[in-house]
This record gives structure tokens, C-alpha cells and sequence, in this order.
């Protein structure tokens, strides 16, 4: 089934407006990621599709910069053919399997730089699988069970002065909610 993005974005808007401390301004247009200097940090959730050169190295280099970048879901797929983008996210979609309840587990340091995390939670999502596409450090906070492996579910890293969130999560309002 497809991504619902829209009712998605509209979730997570709600969610992180609820305390006061965030602002969201959601944009289907590409064209923000050339400049994106006067946000805070770039929420992703996008699927494919084309990036112009000033998109990627917009995007790239305001998160290089010192910028925060929060890939989610699909945001690593059918896009690893530009590679600045790939390297910055670290990893690209390979599969998934059908949407299914699993347990998400915390990883035990993650406190040390995530220190607000649920231990671990069911969820009902895709199980997305992912190839790590960096030699960077990808500091792995969540992880799931899929066919009898263990998969990274999310991660952080540093790019530059920036910092990169990834989570594999998200295919659709329940993950959301």
C-alpha cells in the first residue's frame, strides 16, 4: 500500500506542536531543501522521486553546516542514486516485509544520547531492511527482529557539524500514532 505522507505529516504535527517547543511548516516542494538555513532542522518523509543538484547540496550542506536532519521511513529509498544524499543518510532501503506486529527494542546505551526512549514497544509496521552505505559511525538506538536477524530500526549520526536522525518506522498512521 502506499505511504499515506500527508495524514502522516499531519500526525506528526500535532504531536510535536502539542508542547509548545516546535513549530512545523510541511511542504511537498522540493524546492525548500535548496535552502533550508532559516529552519532548525528538516523533517523527512518522502519516497523517491527526483532532486535537483541545488536540492541535494542545499540539503547536504545545511546539515554539514551544523544542521539537523530527521530521515524517516522510506526518506533512504529510491534515492541512493545521489550520492551526497546517500552518504549524509548512511544507509539505503533494500526490502521490507508486509506490514506486522514486532517489538522494537532500545539499545542499551542509547540513553547516553537519547535519554528519553521507551526500553522497547510492539508496533504494527513495515519491518524495513536497510544497507549501511557510510563508513561513518552509525550510532544504532533501536533495533528489531526480522526472520531470525537482527536489523537496525534507528540510528544517529554525525555529518560535518550536523547531526543525522534515521528511523526505519513509519509506513503509515498506526506507526504514526
Amino acid at each position: 500500500t502506499a505511504h499515506p505522507f500527508e495524514s502522516c505529516a499531519s500526525i506528526l504535527k500535532t504531536a510535536l506542536e502539542a508542547g509548545g517547543q516546535f513549530a512545523l511548516e510541511i511542504t511537498q516542494d522540493r524546492s525548500a531543501l535548496a535552502d533550508p538555513s532559516s529552519y532548525d532542522a528538516v523533517i523527512l518523509y518522502t519516497l523517491g522521486g527526483e532532486l535537483t543538484a541545488d536540492q541535494e547540496q542545499g540539503l547536504v550542506g545545511y546539515v554539514r553546516g551544523g544542521g539537523g536532519l530527521v530521515a524517516i521511513h522510506c526518506a533512504n529509498a529510491k534515492l541512493d542514486k545521489y550520492g551526497e544524499y546517500t552518504e549524509m543518510l548512511g544507509t539505503v532501503f533494500i526490502t521490507h516485509g508486509p506490514v506486522s506486529d514486532f517489538t522494537v527494542e532500545t539499545s542499551p546505551d542509547a540513553a547516553s544520547y537519547l535519554p528519553r526512549l521507551t526500553s522497547s514497544f510492539d508496533i504494527t509496521d513495515e519491518f524495513y531492511v536497510c544497507e549501511r552505505r557510510t563508513e561513518a559511525e552509525l550510532r544504532v538506538f533501536q533495533e528489531g527482529l526480522w526472520q531470525f536477524e537482527r536489523h537496525p530500526m534507528g540510528y544517529v549520526r554525525d555529518y560535518g557539524q550536523g547531526r543525522v536522525l534515521y528511523t526505519a518506522l513509519g509506513h503509515d498512521e498506526r506507526a504514526f500514532n
